[in-house]
């Protein structure tokens, strides 16, 4: 059932935690209490459980079931705003909406209780979570790893009838030119109905790449050809010999055929060493692609789902390389027979096939459409446009709404162009994008395609435009385009939801926390990161008959990209802004069916965790997850970062990185490793020396803290039944002042070391530091060891900004370190932007060699990925082993068997 036929303020629940929406019935039971998203309004005491849920649960891994400690202070870190009159929710009809029993609280807000803790209590009566769909933002390994993930992420791939493909790219123009084409060229027999030099059998596709790419070059030249005048270009490659690099500089693929184009979206790939630039060879790259087209045999072993994977690799690659793609399309091309595959943000669907040769115009229709110059037709979003000098884009601008409601442009920041992609196709698609204004005022543009049913990013931020330390917003531009449109009238999958793109402009008060610039800047911006998401509270008249509620607004998506450094900061302010409420709840938002994607690397165990196999309920996304993401940004820094704004190079191997373990592999894989980390039942891996100890303590406490809330939150959800379960949850709920001021507490301790002299100092060198080496990054979905540069460095109010504590203070000179652990002697790299942009390399320039010789290996060279505990175990018995041994063979030796005397002083 389509999302849009859903009852206004509600969302069908869903019973398990799946990778694509569940339908569920009345008579399915909901998920248990905790659980937030919900349509199917049921009362707690509905829930039944089983007494299975009483079994100890079977050695799958980590349990950090256990008591938490008595919490004694319970001291308010906010106090409540003054109550805000708003007007009652409107449903759809204009009638006012009563709130449901879900979305009221279970008991009355008591005074006595804090303005937290009666924010949260809001949300304990909704009891189900939106499921969290896996993605390829992490594509593992090679080609066939990527082709698995993206089906899986695709989901349902709907084949929708031929005559969808009727009035596609349809003028009359455009029909009288390929009517003349068929009826002239030599090409096609318009006698036989045929086309002439394509073979009926073929026992090889090489022997279609040569006829196919005659047709096609006729097509570009006639009824494809551009404009007198035209200074784009569009060119049929045949690429099925040649491998083009992909985004994470480790991979490469080679596409049958390729439509490069010039225009302004489109910019040329910098020649590899073995290419000469001023060559008229032409130079492919998935940034300079428009469309591709393979090529398959009629009876040959690739079917539909192995044509979709095949494509969905090349089409996520031009995603990444052209973010201002909305979709892409290709073709698949045999000795008989064509069909189209479309692929945006909602998923992908698939054409019947046709004959090539009845069809021929159809097909000649289809192949002008996906090389049209119009860039619109090809799925590019026309609101960018760049200025293209010798082949690269050297500027940019964007055109939107400012404050005024007016449409204006906006200059890109070409040397921070796009600050993240969501490595993914269907999904949000998240983009950020750095500019400024006419009065050189400098923006943060973030575009991202919202699921219907979903609470659009406007209404969360203009709810919390009074609240310091969140974003604020400039503009808002909605239903730029939507997914349902470019399907054909009348399309239903139940796997399907549209999707509509919307562009927020927001004001940007500097660069995220991966451009810190000290210690304390980082821990300090990390702090305040922790109270904004304390403090985003709004008042809400639910009806006349019920209290005034505090309403927490949950974030839900809580990143390192999320979190902007405030550089030019006052004193008493906070040092940073958050942003990215597109996935923030509020107790009455409007839900959406789509299941959600998000980064693994700050997702909780809790929402990790396969709660079936460990016996539990369904997992709640509530603020103590939240809490969580906040511990593996501070780790991230710790493990990622060996400087201000210096990343360390991506390790491939799990078993040397725990970042790796946190981002890559299954989701109960990564919730295994994140709850051995909670335990310290981690294997050590050292943080940089540039670390001081305070910030390595910082990191020790709030670890403990938060695997304390861990246990008890797991001892919780394998509890049997829901009374009591409710009433335990309601318990560990009671301690979120205390949850909250322990962690701002840790901080505080860290950040007065750090102010102190030689606080911050490096730590020295440790022998069991591991010297951590470039690798090939199989594991990662961006360049190793690149970021994209500051896009503050050089700002005025950046550069020259009031320093309120934001740096290391000098050290005196009786404090330094002497010899190699001097304070000078550690010069830290420039940031990445120090480099002109002319010199910053692509993907396709490191292509590393192919190996002609055999890719196996033995035994010995392969490392067994077992656990933790169980390999230390091992080592340490085969070292105890060979001691034996070793000793064996000293008794044995006659040479070792005479006595020698000792003198004895």
């Amino acid at each position: 059932m389509p999302a849009s036929s859903t009852t206004p303020g509600r969302e069908p629940g869903v019973p398990t935690r799946t990778r694509s929406r569940c339908r569920v019935t009345a008579s399915q039971q909901p998920a248990p209490v905790g659980e937030q998203e919900t349509a199917t309004v049921q009362r707690v005491n509905e829930h039944q459980t089983d007494d299975t849920h009483r079994t100890p649960s079977p050695d799958l891994g980590p349990d950090l079931t256990g008591s938490l400690a008595d919490e004694t202070s319970k001291t308010p870190l906010s106090q409540s705003e003054p109550a805000t009159p708003r007007t009652p929710a409107v449903n759809e009809d204009g009638n006012v909406s009563t709130p449901t029993l879900q979305e009221l609280p279970a008991t009355p807000a008591s005074s006595s209780k804090s303005a937290l803790r009666n924010s949260q209590q809001a949300f304990e009566s909704l009891l189900c979570s939106t499921p969290i769909r896996n993605d390829s933002h992490i594509s593992v390994g090679n080609i066939e790893s990527q082709k698995k993930a993206i089906l899986e992420e695709l989901g349902s791939i709907p084949e929708v009838k031929k005559s969808y493909l009727d009035d596609l790219y349809t003028t009359k123009a455009l029909e009288k030119s390929i009517a003349d084409l068929l009826k002239e060229s030599p090409l096609y027999d318009s006698t036989k109905r045929r086309w002439a030099h394509i073979p009926r059998r073929v026992d090889k596709e090489d022997e279609l790449y040569e006829p196919y790419m005659d047709i096609i070059k006729a097509i570009l030249a006639g009824p494809g050809k551009g404009g007198d005048g035209c200074k784009r270009t569009r060119t049929a490659v045949d690429t099925h010999s040649t491998w083009i690099r992909h985004y994470d500089h480790a991979t490469d693929t080679r596409p049958d055929i390729a439509i490069v184009a010039k225009g302004p979206s489109f910019e040329d790939p910098i020649p590899t060493s073995s290419q000469n630039a001023a060559s008229e060879e032409k130079h492919v790259g998935f940034c300079n692609i428009a469309s591709v087209f393979d090529v398959k045999k009629d009876n040959g072993r690739d079917k539909e789902k192995q044509q979709i994977q095949q494509l969905g690799v090349y089409i996520r690659q031009i995603f990444l390389h052209q973010p201002n793609r909305r979709y892409c399309r290709a073709l698949i091309i045999t000795e008989s027979k064509f069909r189209l595959f479309h692929y945006d943000r909602s998923g992908a669907f698939f054409t019947q096939a046709l004959s090539i040769h009845r069809h021929a115009a159809t097909f000649v229709r289809l192949v002008v459409g996906l090389s049209s110059y119009n860039e619109k037709d090809l799925g590019l979003d026309t609101n960018f446009r760049w200025k293209i000098v010798d082949g690269r884009k050297s500027a940019g601008t964007i055109s939107t709404l400012n404050a005024e409601g007016k449409m204006v442009k906006y200059t890109l920041d070409m040397d921070y162009t796009s600050t993240f992609i969501q490595h993914t196709i269907r999904g949000r698609g998240t983009m950020h994008w750095y500019a400024t204004g006419k009065k050189g005022a400098r923006v943060l543009i973030k575009d991202s395609w919202r699921s219907d049913g979903r609470t659009a990013e406007d209404t969360l931020l203009a709810q919390a435009a009074n609240i310091p330390g969140v974003v604020q917003r400039i503009a808002f531009e909605d239903h730029i385009s939507q997914t349902k449109d470019y399907r054909p009238e009348g399309f239903k999958d139940d796997d399907f939801i549209n999707c509509t793109l919307a562009r927020v402009i927001l004001k940007c008060p500097g660069p995220s926390l991966l451009h810190f610039s000290s210690q304390i800047e980082a821990i300090e911006t990390l702090r305040d990161a922790i109270k904004n998401s304390l403090l985003k509270i709004h008042v809400i008249d639910l009806t006349a008959h019920c209290n005034l509620l505090t309403n927490e607004i949950l974030h839900r998506d809580i990143t390192i990209e999320n979190i902007l450094i405030v550089k030019d900061v006052k004193p008493e302010r906070f040092r940073c802004n958050i942003l990215g409420l597109d996935m923030a709840l509020v107790p009455k938002a409007k839900l959406s069916l789509a299941a959600r994607t998000g980064l693994r690397l700050f997702m909780s165990v809790a929402l990790l965790r396969d709660a079936a196999a460990y016996r539990m309920s369904e997992a709640v996304h509530d603020y103590l997850d939240d809490l969580e993401a906040f511990l593996y940004i501070l780790y991230k820094l710790l493990y990622g970062f060996s400087g201000p704004s210096t990343p360390l190079p991506r390790i491939s191997d799990p078993l040397e990185s725990v970042l790796t373990r946190w981002e890559t592999g299954l989701d109960s894989t990564i919730a295994q490793a994140k709850a051995n980390f909670l335990r310290k039942d981690d294997f050590y891996q050292a943080i940089p020396p540039y670390w001081s100890e305070a910030c390595v303590k910082l990191g020790d406490k709030f670890r403990e803290h938060i695997c304390e809330i861990a246990r008890e939150k797991d001892s919780i959800r394998k509890e049997s039944v829901a009374e009591t379960r409710m009433e335990r949850f309601k318990s560990l709920y009671d301690g979120i002042d205390s949850h909250y001021s322990k962690i701002i507490g840790f901080f505080e301790e860290a950040i007065i070391t750090l102010k102190t002299p030689g606080g911050g100092l490096p730590r020295p060198a440790t022998p069991t530091s591991k010297t951590i080496t470039r690798s090939n990054d199989l594991l990662s979905p961006v360049p190793t060891g690149v970021m994209p540069p500051n896009p503050f460095r050089g700002w005025a109010p950046y550069e020259n900004c009031i320093d309120f504590g934001l740096r290391e203070p000098e050290t005196p000179a009786r404090l330094r370190l002497q010899g190699k652990g001097r304070e000078s002697s550690v010069p830290l790299p420039p940031t990445p932007s120090a480099v002109p942009r002319t010199e910053v390399q692509p993907p396709w320039v490191f292509k590393t060699p192919r190996s002609t010789g055999t890719l196996k290996r033995t035994s010995a060279e392969v490392e067994d990925m077992e656990d933790a505990v169980a390999k230390r175990a091992r080592t340490c018995q085969s070292d105890f082993v060979s001691i034996l041994d070793a000793f064996r063979e000293e008794e044995e030796d006659p040479s070792t068997n005479e006595e020698e005397t000792t003198p004895i002083d």
